[in-house]
């Protein structure tokens, strides 16, 4: 996405319940410079099941990505890898920030990702209140 953009509700990566990969390269990529402040919104969307990364902002700007579901279930609950049955098939990264400003990335559940944020050569950022959930999945590994 390269202007002004909503995006808002929708299941990106997944079926339309939320439960079944549909994977993407990656779900969501803005490059570019947007026309005016605050003009990319990125709300209440499940983000998950992609190969590379939910989000990829890169050389952009202006970009808010607040209170989504990034690399889970739509229940928030499960991890969605890309493909079913292989648990280490996960989203790489949750979200990716490559030489951005004014980004805003607040509010979201990141979890079931190899790397939830990944930022690099980022300014003028807010980075906070992103709770990384821990799976029922990984935590009844974790009791073996």
């Amino acid at each position: 996405v390269d202007s002004n953009a909503t995006i808002l509700n929708n299941t990106i990566g997944t079926d339309p319940t939320g439960t079944v990969a549909l994977p993407n390269e990656v779900g969501i990529a803005f490059e570019g410079n947007a026309p005016e402040p605050g003009a990319r919104l990125v709300k209440g969307n499940l983000i998950s099941g992609n190969y590379s990364a939910g989000i990829f902002i890169f050389l952009a700007s202006d970009v808010e990505v607040v209170d989504n579901k990034i690399g889970t279930d739509v229940t928030g609950l499960l991890d969605m890898p890309f493909s079913p049955g292989d648990p280490f098939a996960r989203q790489f990264r949750g979200v990716q920030v490559s030489d951005a400003g004014m980004i805003l990335i607040s509010g979201n559940l990141i979890s079931g990702n190899v790397q939830g944020i990944f930022a690099n050569f980022v300014f003028d950022a807010e980075i906070s209140g992103n709770p990384r959930a821990r799976s029922a999945r990984l935590r009844a590994a974790e009791r073996i």
